[in-house]
């Protein structure tokens, strides 16, 4: 289901992504369903053949292995496996997946899934959608599905919490009373310190905290080559000479679905995010900083320089390589 920012942070959130640059999609794609992936989200088949994957808009459904998962994937395969829709697209996430509203015979599909007590509505990536909130409000006020729970779990606090297990934090039932000895949970703002044990690619690091706890940081308004195309190893090669074994800052608003801190990075005074931007090895993100004034002067200077990536003519920014473009 869900990783990227529609936001930010998931309520960045929200964010809400989920987080990293995507392309814009196209007004409407028109297909037929050929597979429901769990209760927001669908493949669909167009015309020419080929398939795009929708994240339903606006929505989040209960996860799979979380309580009334799969009766929230019958219903939606019961509402359009198979039948031919229309997607009002939104943009498109970190995944390739197109975010819309799915629409079959003039019927809102996002709007019915809340409606039949499905889905919540997410608030953090539409929380101007006052449909969304009115479907939600009714729902459980019939307890209709998931609503029949007296506290259902909301599926973004499920992926925190299979996080947080993960990384060895408390779990949900001692949360509030972490035993003596065991690492704190990393707050969900605010700013870290801790060294860098791993980069993953030119905008992507794990980070080894005081506490012994480990969290992987996106760095924030930039958006790197991936590995597989043009200048994608010179950026991770860039980013792991700044910061590779050195102790970091972190300062970052919250998390992107992913569960990835979405933050400015800095050795001492150094200000990598920017630097990385500075040497050509990644664009400024102006879709998720687009108040980054110095970021957006960095690139237009690289750029002007023909600096690392920038030495090729027209280099393909990340989010359009992602879509395959």
């Amino acid at each position: 289901m869900i990783p990227v920012p529609q936001h930010t942070a998931l309520a960045l959130l929200l964010a809400a992504g989920s987080l990293l640059p995507a392309a814009a999609a196209p007004d409407t794609l028109k297909g037929k369903v050929v597979s429901v992936a769990d209760g927001d989200t669908v493949t669909i088949r167009l015309k020419d053949g080929s398939t795009e994957k929708v994240r339903l808009f606006g929505i989040d459904a209960p996860e799979k292995d979380q309580p009334y998962g799969n009766e929230a994937k019958r219903k939606l395969n019961d509402l359009v496996y198979n039948k031919s829709v229309t997607v009002k697209t939104q943009d498109t996430d970190d995944y390739g997946r197109v975010v819309g509203t799915l629409v079959l015979n003039g019927k809102d599909i996002n709007l019915a899934m809340v409606k039949a007590g499905c889905a919540w509505h997410y608030k953090h990536y539409a929380p101007d959608n006052t449909k969304l909130a009115e479907a939600e409000k009714s729902a459980r006020a019939a307890k209709a599905g998931l609503w029949k729970a007296p506290q259902p779990t909301p599926p973004w606090d499920f992926r925190k919490d299979a996080r947080e297990a993960e990384n060895g934090s408390a779990t949900p039932a001692t949360r509030r009373s972490t035993p003596s000895g065991a690492a704190e949970p990393t707050p969900e703002s605010g700013s870290i310190t801790g060294t860098v044990e791993r980069v993953v690619d030119g905008d992507t690091l794990h980070v080894r905290l005081e506490n012994g706890r480990r969290e992987k940081v996106q760095l924030f308004g930039i958006d790197a080559p991936e590995p597989a195309q043009e200048y994608g190893t010179q950026a991770t090669q860039e980013l792991e000479k700044l910061v590779m074994g050195k102790q970091v800052t972190v300062e970052y608003p919250g998390r992107e679905d992913l569960g990835r801190l979405n933050g400015k990075v800095y050795v001492g005074k150094q200000y990598v995010n920017l630097i990385l931007v500075q040497r050509g090895a990644a664009w400024h993100s102006d879709k998720y900083g687009p108040e980054e004034d110095d970021l957006r002067a960095a690139q237009q200077e690289a750029k002007a320089a023909g600096t690392g990536l920038w030495k090729a003519p027209q280099p393909t920014p990340p989010w359009k390589f992602r879509n395959g473009y």
